[in-house]
């Protein structure tokens, strides 16, 4: 797989607990006190952590990009809307 990278192995400790191992939360940036939003991928096969601060960084762009989008279709429907009134008054 493009980009996997393989830092070791946890082991789940009796409170639910695992480490990351420390080249992993270095290579990532991951700090004592880092929230991490936690995913459920592949029919239950895989767990996907990611930092909080990351999933907002994306939530916020493809907001964002939504906004755009809309203010886009806006202004090209109001356009057709535009057109088809234009066109009906010169009928009249």
């Amino acid at each position: 797989m493009h980009g996997t990278k393989y830092w070791g192995s946890a082991t789940i400790g009796e409170r639910g607990q695992m480490v990351i191992p420390a080249d992993a939360r270095k290579a990532l940036g991951i700090e004592p006190g880092d929230k991490m939003v936690i995913f459920g991928h592949d029919r239950g096969q895989r767990l996907v952590l990611v930092k909080s601060d990351v999933v907002t960084q994306h939530v916020t762009r493809a907001l964002g990009d939504l906004a755009a989008l809309e203010a886009q279709l806006r202004e090209e429907l109001g356009a057709r809307d535009r057109g088809e009134d234009a066109a009906e008054a010169s009928k009249e």
